[in-house]
C-alpha cells in the first residue's frame, strides 16, 4: 500500500487543497460563463446544448493535452503554475472579452454562435482539463500509490465543485451578481497560482522531483490485476453518464421547478456523490477486496443501471403510499425552492415538519433519486484510470486519455439524449434502454465459456425493458393527481428536448391547467382568464394605433385569443420557446384554430434573439413568459432587454410586462423607459406620453360577455402613474444582465 514519500506528507496534503480550491472556482467559472452566454446565444435547447457540448469537449482536449504535456515537462510543478495562471487571466479577461463578442454576435444564426462560443470557451475549458492529468502526476512524485493518488485528486477536486456550484449560486451571484462571482474565482485562482508558486520553490519537492523523474508508480502492492478497456467502452460510459444526469435533472425539475438554486443544488449533490465514488475505489483498491479491477468496471456499469431502476420503477410504484405522496405534494405546490431567505427556509410562518422538508427539498430529491447511482458513477473515472495505466505506465497520459474518452462520450450523450432519445422515445422508455445498455454491460465480466451467467444477465437486461414505467406514468406520478385532474377531464402530455408539458382539459366545462417543467402557466377557466384580459384591456386602451402585436410566450393563448378579436387589420406575431408547448396545446380544437388563423406568424425562438434577428417594430408588445425566480429569466426582465424590446416599439407603442416580482422589475422598467402606468399585477411602459384610446377599449370589451366584462374589469387595480423626469434609480433593486437580481433572490 503506497503513502506520502518521506517528506512529503505536508506537500500532498498542499497540492490536494488546491485543487480542492481549483475544483470550487472552475465551477464558479462554468455557471457564471454558461449564464452570460445565454443572455447573447439565447436559452433554447440548441444553444444550452452547445455551450455544455463545447465544455465539455474542451476539458476533454484539455485532459489528452495535460497527459501528454506533464509526462515530457521538465518540471511538472512549474507547467501547473503555467496553467494556473492562464486560467486565472483568461478569467480577469473573460467579461470584457464576452461582452465584446456577445454585442456583435447576438442575434446570428446558430452555426455562427456555435463558432463564437466555441471561441470563448476553448481556451479556459482546455486549460481546466489540463489540470486534474498534471495534478495527478505531481502527487504520484509524492506518493508511490497511481490509484490512492488519483481517486484522492479527483476526490478532492470534485468537492471543491460541488461546494463551488451551491456557493456561486446562493452567495456570490446572490449578492455581488455574476461580474462579481467572476472576480471571487479570479482572486481564488490568484493565491492558487502563488501557492503552486511557492510550492514550486520548495527544496523538498525539487529534490523529490529530481530524484523520482522517470519513476513510475506502483498501483497495488505487484502486478495490476484487470483487463484492457476498449475506447468504445469507455465513451459509452461518458455517454451513459450524462444522460443520466440530464434525466435526472429533468425529473427533479418537476418537483424543485428551475430556479437557479434548484440546479446548483441538485448539481451539487450530484458532484458530491461523484466524489465519494471516487474515494470509495481509492480504498476499495487499496483494501485488495477487489480481485479484478477490469471486471469490476462492467459490474459497476450494471450497479449504476439497477440502483436507478429501483429507485425509478420504486417511485412510480409506490407513489400511492400516504408519506410519499404527501411529500411530493408538497414539493409540486412549493413554487420557490428555496425561499427567499435562510431565516425563512429554518422556520418559515408554519414551521411544521413539511414546511421544513419543502425549504430544504432541493437537496433531499436529488439524494433521493441519484445519490446511490451517481457513487457508483463517480468510481468510473479512477477506475478506467488506473486500469489504463497498466498499459501506459505513465499516470498523466493515463488519466489523460480516460478523461478525454468520458469527455467525449459525455458530448455525444448530451446531444443525444437531447435531441434524439427524449424527442423520439420520451423519459421512460430511454431510461430503460439506458438501463438495459448497463445491465448488459455486466457481460464483459463474465469468461465466455460462461454461457449460463451471460444468459442470466441477458434475462436480466429483458426483465428490466418489461417492468419498467411505460411511457407518461413517472409524470403522472409527479404531477399529483390530486391537484392538476378533474372529473371528466383530459390530460395531454407531450415530452420532447425542450420541456415536458401536462395539460389537463375539461372541454365542457372549458376549463385549462397547463404546466410546463412542472411550473403552472397561464390556465382557463370557462375559456377565459379575467387577470390576462385585463392586462390585454389596459395596453389596448393606451396605444396609439393597433396595427402590430408582439406577443413574448404563449401561455394557454390568452394575449393570442385577444389580439386576433381585434380588428381584421392588425397582425400578430408570437414568439414561443417551447415547440412542445405549441404541440400539446394544438391537441385541443379550440387553441388548434386559434394558432392557426392567417392573422398570426408563430416564431420558435427565444424572445430575446428574436428582437436581435429582426428590427420589425410593434405597437403593443404583450409579455408574460415566465416567473422571475425561473432560471434564465433575468435575460427577458434586465434593463438590456427592456432597452432592446424599447427599440422595437413604434412611436406610441406600448410594453406590457406581468410582475412575478413587483419591486424590483418595476424598478428596472421605471429606470429605463420615460413614462411607466403601473398596476397590481402588472405595468405599462412607453417612451412617450400615454394616449387614452377609447376606440381600442370598447372594440375589446365588445366581444366579452357581461360576466367576462365586470370580472376583467374587477381584475384592473391601478397603482399610479410615473413620468422618469425626476426618478432616480437605485442599481441595487434593478435587474440587469450582471446583477439578475429577481432570478437571484435568496439572501443570507
Amino acid at each position: 500500500m503506497g503513502h506520502p514519500r518521506s517528506g512529503g506528507r505536508a506537500l500532498y496534503l498542499i497540492l490536494g487543497s488546491i485543487f480542492f480550491f481549483s475544483g470550487f472556482a472552475s465551477l464558479v467559472y462554468q455557471v457564471v460563463w454558461q449564464r452570460l452566454l445565454t443572455t447573447y446565444y439565447g436559452v433554447g435547447t440548441v444553444s444550452i446544448a452547445v455551450i455544455v457540448s463545447i465544455y465539455m469537449l474542451g476539458l476533454g482536449v484539455g485532459g489528452y493535452v495535460g497527459g501528454k504535456w506533464v509526462w515530457a515537462a521538465s518540471s511538472r510543478v512549474k507547467l501547473y503554475l503555467i496553467v494556473q495562471l492562464a486560467v486565472c487571466g483568461f478569467g480577469l479577461l473573460s467579461l470584457p472579452f464576452l461582452t465584446k463578442i456577445g454585442s456583435v454576435t447576438a442575434g446570428w444564426p446558430m452555426s455562427l454562435s456555435a463558432i463564437c462560443i466555441l471561441v470563448f470557451l476553448s481556451a479556459p475549458t482546455v486549460l481546466m482539463g489540463m489540470t486534474l492529468p498534471i495534478v495527478v502526476q505531481i502527487a504520484s512524485t509524492l506518493n508511490s500509490n497511481f490509484q490512492r493518488s488519483v481517486s484522492t485528486m479527483y476526490f478532492l477536486n470534485t468537492i471543491g465543485a460541488a461546494a463551488g456550484s451551491l456557493i456561486s449560486s446562493f452567495v456570490f451571484i446572490s449578492r455581488w451578481g455574476l461580474d462579481g462571482a467572476v472576480y471571487w474565482a479570479v482572486a481564488i485562482d490568484f493565491l492558487l497560482a502563488l501557492a503552486v508558486f511557492l510550492i514550486a520553490k520548495a527544496p523538498m519537492f525539487l529534490a523529490q522531483e529530481a530524484a523520482t523523474k522517470g519513476a513510475v508508480s506502483n498501483t497495488t502492492e505487484g502486478e495490476l490485476p484487470g483487463v484492457k478497456l476498449p475506447a468504445v467502452i469507455i465513451l459509452t460510459v461518458g455517454f451513459l453518464a450524462i444522460g443520466y444526469e440530464i434525466i435526472w435533472l429533468r425529473m427533479l425539475s418537476i418537483l424543485v421547478k428551475a430556479s437557479p438554486y434548484a440546479f446548483s443544488s441538485i448539481l451539487s449533490v450530484y458532484l458530491l456523490a461523484l466524489a465519494v465514488g471516487s474515494y470509495s475505489i481509492g480504498r476499495l483498491v487499496d483494501s485488495k477486496r477487489i480481485v479484478n479491477l477490469g471486471r469490476f468496471f462492467y459490474v459497476n456499469q450494471m450497479l449504476i443501471a439497477i440502483t436507478t431502476a429501483l429507485i425509478i420503477a420504486g417511485f412510480v410504484y409506490f407513489s400511492e403510499a400516504p408519506w410519499l405522496q404527501l411529500l411530493t405534494v408538497k414539493s409540486f405546490l412549493t413554487e420557490l425552492h428555496p425561499p427567499y431567505s435562510l431565516s425563512e427556509m429554518l422556520s418559515g410562518s408554519n414551521p411544521s415538519g413539511q414546511n421544513i422538508f419543502a425549504s430544504f427539498d432541493i437537496i433531499i430529491w436529488p439524494l433521493l433519486f441519484l445519490g446511490i447511482p451517481t457513487i457508483f458513477v463517480g468510481i468510473n473515472i479512477p477506475l478506467a484510470s488506473v486500469i489504463v495505466f497498466a498499459s501506459k505506465r505513465a499516470e498523466g497520459i493515463a488519466v489523460g486519455n480516460t478523461y478525454l474518452l468520458i469527455a467525449v462520450g459525455n458530448a455525444i450523450g448530451g446531444i443525444a439524449t437531447t435531441f434524439l432519445f427524449l424527442e423520439f422515445l420520451g423519459t421512460e422508455r430511454t431510461l430503460a434502454i439506458f438501463v438495459a445498455v448497463g445491465i448488459l454491460m455486466a457481460i464483459g465480466a463474465l469468461k465466455r465459456a460462461n454461457r449460463i451467467g451471460i444468459a442470466a444477465v441477458i434475462a436480466l437486461s429483458a426483465i428490466s425493458l418489461f417492468l419498467f414505467p411505460k411511457k407518461g406514468e413517472l409524470y403522472r406520478v409527479l404531477h399529483p393527481e390530486s391537484l392538476t385532474h378533474s372529473e371528466g377531464s383530459t390530460l395531454y402530455i407531450e415530452e420532447a428536448h425542450d420541456a415536458v408539458i401536462y395539460s389537463v382539459y375539461h372541454s365542457e366545462k372549458g376549463n385549462l391547467k397547463n404546466y410546463i417543467n412542472g411550473l403552472s402557466h397561464g390556465g382557463l377557466l370557462g375559456g377565459f382568464n379575467p387577470m390576462f384580459a385585463s392586462e390585454f384591456l389596459e395596453g389596448v386602451s393606451h396605444v396609439s394605433q393597433l396595427k402590430d402585436i408582439l406577443i413574448v410566450g404563449l401561455g394557454t393563448g390568452s394575449f393570442v385569443d385577444y389580439a386576433l378579436r381585434m380588428s381584421a387589420s392588425v397582425q400578430v406575431d408570437l414568439v414561443e420557446l417551447s415547440p412542445s408547448l405549441i404541440k400539446n396545446l394544438k391537441k385541443i380544437d379550440s387553441i388548434r384554430q386559434m394558432l392557426s388563423s392567417e392573422k398570426l406568424n408563430t416564431y420558435i425562438e427565444d424572445a430575446r434573439r428574436f428582437l436581435n434577428q429582426n428590427e420589425k417594430k410593434y405597437d403593443l408588445i404583450m409579455m408574460d413568459p415566465l416567473r422571475p425566480s425561473t432560471a434564465y429569466s433575468t435575460n427577458l426582465y434586465s434593463k438590456e432587454f427592456f432597452k432592446l424590446a424599447a427599440r422595437h416599439l413604434n412611436p406610441g407603442g406600448v410594453l406590457v410586462v406581468w410582475l412575478g416580482e413587483p419591486t424590483i422589475i418595476r424598478n428596472t422598467l421605471r429606470s429605463t423607459f420615460k413614462h411607466m402606468r403601473s398596476y397590481e399585477r402588472f405595468a405599462l411602459v412607453s417612451n412617450e406620453e400615454f394616449i387614452f384610446n377609447a376606440k381600442n377599449r370598447e372594440e375589446f370589451l365588445q366581444f366579452l360577455s357581461d360576466e367576462q366584462r365586470r370580472n376583467s374589469l374587477g381584475t384592473v387595480q391601478f397603482i399610479e402613474q410615473y413620468t422618469n423626469d425626476s426618478y432616480q434609480s437605485n442599481d441595487k433593486l434593478i435587474n440587469t444582465d450582471r446583477k439578475p437580481r429577481s432570478e437571484f433572490y435568496f439572501q443570507l
